[in-house]
């Protein structure tokens, strides 16, 4: 949730559980001159969350949360159970809390949601009093203290100058010489053969670590097991068997199962190399049969890589081309990829969603979406924007064209309000300073400004050193009329460029053998509209 005057750039909330469980809530980026406020604010606007709570709202995140730790599960199992497991081996140290919170209640909390989802409203306002509002509470605030630095930097100066009069002249001179043979020493060329006499394997001596699964066929909870012994695990204990239990049966690892093909423009769709492993040739046979074949005077409008896997999910992503973005818009950028999913829009049917209706729609439709420079950080003169669903599996082309809504709203039917705008460079402008003080990200933006091209290098045209005062001069700008119109008219700009079908690629991903024409559904989503809608001129502050 976002607001025109914000007291800080990030809210997240975490929770730990020791011998004592309790919730945090982190306010980032917070601006020193009104960081006091934050506490009370975030009370009062607690209470006021009470008072009107949402059940719509509650069913939306009760929902999701579902989606996305099914996901989790799927994608990154190890990572999603480890901290469960964990949790209850060295927490639940009682007979009593573990009968109430067993070992597959911590490892499934998909379990308790039917019990959520039958609490009423009055149910969610008391739960709100007695764990948040009547609970007690610290607040500690951290502000940067140029008193302190100072302070610092003197004592640093008089204890230096305090060892170096309890040292006196002769000790220092023989330890400065001392420091100088050092670093001489050091500074000697590497001697060949210290690069050379470890000799290196050729590929074929080197081996392969043995791993097996172990995975329950009858269990609830599946056991990691090395090749020889099988692990079983109690809440109180890890135990080693010998052999494992009947219900498990131990297989070697495999790679996922996927296969790839690719094609568009004049080139047909074929099976991507190094693809296919473990996938039956009639699925192979059947994707390439489901996407069509260019003709002689009409090649595909859009490039597609399309992978089969046996997923709960389908993927849909679009990667974009920004090699000829112009040099004045490239700055937008950044800009535009945190509007991408945050702005409102007018359908072709003239439904108007404003932005909060269109972010809460997005939230209960999807698993997760995004869009950011890159590729999973690689590729960044390419700019991704992905969006991930369950697969229904009694509709999944009913899943796949509502992906693709969502594509094309993004990609033609959204608009940007100079009041949306203000607020996204506000934030953008706020997470700044802790870019700034991150020496990790500060040499990799510095490196790319010293060895790109500045004018063509999105990696440069991210960095705070040229986002902070871009940004400072486009809040200037929204502050009248003609400004505002230019800032807008240059973000609608950039996006018209970016997406001209020359420029964009797509991705889809899941069981896509089980839907019909996929390439259709997808080139009729995102062409674009002949008229687009008219947008209402003027747009509050809370869209």
């Amino acid at each position: 949730m976002e607001c025109s005057s914000p007291l800080c750039g990030d809210v997240g909330a975490a929770h730990e559980v020791f011998t004592e469980g309790y919730h945090q809530l982190w306010f980032e980026d917070a601006d020193v001159e009104t960081i006091e406020e934050i506490a009370s604010a975030f009370f009062k606007h607690l209470v006021s969350a009470r008072e009107a709570f949402s059940m719509e709202r509650m069913g939306l995140c009760i929902r999701r949360h579902r989606r996305t730790h099914l996901s989790s599960l799927e994608k990154n199992p190890t990572d999603t159970l480890t901290d469960s497991l964990m949790r209850h081996f060295l927490y639940y140290p009682t007979e009593a809390e573990k009968a109430s919170a067993g070992l597959a209640e911590c490892c499934d909390p998909l379990a308790q949601l039917p019990a959520l989802e039958a609490m009423g409203r009055e149910d969610w306002q008391a739960f709100l009093s007695h764990w948040f509002l009547d609970r007690p509470c610290a607040v500690v605030v951290g502000r940067p203290s140029a008193k302190l630095v100072q302070q610092n930097a003197d004592n640093e100066a008089a204890r230096a100058e305090e060892q170096k009069e309890a040292l006196g002249a002769t000790k220092l001179a023989a330890l400065g010489a001392a420091l100088d043979a050092a670093v001489a020493a050091n500074g000697k060329p590497i001697p060949e053969d210290f690069l050379t006499r470890v000799p290196i394997p050729s590929k074929g001596e080197v081996r392969v670590a043995s791993v097996m699964h172990a995975l329950g066929d009858a269990c609830p909870i599946a056991a990691l097991a090395s090749p020889r012994q099988a692990v079983s695990l109690s809440p109180r204990r890890l135990e080693c068997s010998y052999a494992p239990p009947p219900c498990l049966s131990l297989r070697q690892v495999r790679a996922i199962p996927l296969v790839s093909v690719r094609g568009g423009g004049e080139t047909p769709f074929t099976v991507v190399a190094g693809s296919g492993a473990g996938i039956d040739a009639s699925l192979t046979s059947k994707l390439v049969g489901l996407l069509p074949r260019p003709g002689d005077s009409s090649p595909l409008p859009f490039w597609l890589h399309a992978s089969q896997v046996e997923s709960a999910f389908l993927t849909i992503g679009v990667a974009l081309d920004t090699s000829n973005v112009p040099e004045l818009l490239r700055p937008y950028l950044p800009m535009l990829l945190e509007l991408w999913w945050k702005a409102s829009a007018t359908l072709e049917d003239g439904t108007r969603l404003s932005k909060d209706a269109f972010v809460a729609a997005l939230e209960d439709d999807t698993v997760s979406y995004s869009a950011s420079l890159g590729i999973r950080g690689s590729v960044s003169q390419l700019i991704s924007a992905t969006v991930k669903l369950e697969l229904e599996p009694s509709a999944p082309d009913a899943t796949l064209a509502k992906g693709l809504d969502w594509i094309r709203r993004a990609l033609h039917l959204t608009r940007y309000s100079a009041a949306n705008v203000k607020m996204t460079a506000k934030k953008l402008l706020s997470a700044l300073p802790g870019t700034l003080r991150d020496g990790n990200a500060m040499k990799s933006h510095v490196h790319a400004s010293l060895t790109l091209d500045g004018a063509r290098a999105n990696a440069v045209a991210d960095s705070p050193m040229v986002q902070q005062p871009f940004l400072q001069t486009l809040l200037a700008r929204l502050e009248t009329p003609d400004g505002a119109s230019h800032v807008l008219h240059m973000l609608h700009s950039l996006r018209k460029h970016l997406v001209a079908p020359q420029r964009m690629q797509f991705l889809l991903a899941g069981r896509l053998t089980s839907l019909s024409q996929p390439y259709e559904a997808l080139v009729a989503a995102v062409t674009p509209p002949a008229t687009l809608p008219v947008h209402a001129s003027e747009e509050t502050a809370g869209e």
